[in-house]
């Protein structure tokens, strides 16, 4: 995977969940305060449309292995780059990955710091390890599959409804043959 646009992108997600976690719920408080009649469930409403299906289940593994850290979400990139220079990881796989998965998980409660794993779906891996089970019925689509720039990851991550406490992200990179991003599918599930 080439290195710059991991971390461009994962940059351009760090900004956007620290600004969407610091703004929406006072969007929220402050569309409260203009009138005492307001519907409360269309505040809280997510920015998605209920009628969006869940991300279909080929999409997802059970289960994914890689690396892991705890951090802040602004150091991210630490993330890639650990998971970039992990030759144990790489030389595991069974064949060429066609997806690199980036799960964010156990969130604190200001949304600055998670769990983030980088890696691949464990089937790909010969003896995975300490592999994380994914539900893949429980996602909803934040981003279709697609080539998307700086600015349309930022506005994948905006829809995320903090007020309803995300229980994880999923990124899913596609890959190409030489192992660069050719398309990008975010996702999201609530607790």
């Amino acid at each position: 995977m080439n290195l710059f646009y991991s971390v461009l992108t994962s940059s351009a997600v760090v900004l956007t969940v620290w600004g969407s976690a610091l703004i929406q719920p006072k969007t929220a408080q402050a569309a409260l305060q203009k009138s005492t009649t307001v519907d409360i469930q269309a505040v809280a409403e997510p920015a998605i449309k209920a009628t969006q299906p869940p991300a279909p289940a080929a999409a997802m593994p059970a289960s994914i292995a890689g690396i892991t850290l705890r951090l802040k979400l602004s150091e991210v990139t630490t993330v890639w780059q650990t998971f970039n220079q992990a030759q144990a990881l790489h030389n595991r796989l069974k064949a060429q990955p066609e997806n690199v998965y980036v799960l964010y998980r156990q969130f604190s409660g200001d949304f600055q710091q998670a769990d983030i794993t980088i890696g691949y779906d464990a089937k790909m891996l010969s003896g995975a390890d300490n592999s994380i089970q994914l539900d893949p019925g429980r996602y909803t689509t934040l981003l279709p599959s697609g080539k998307y720039n700086e600015h349309q990851l930022l506005q994948a991550w905006q829809k995320i409804n903090y007020l309803k406490t995300p229980h994880s992200v999923v990124e899913i990179h596609r890959l190409n043959p030489a192992g660069e991003a050719k398309s990008t599918q975010m996702l999201v599930s609530y607790q």
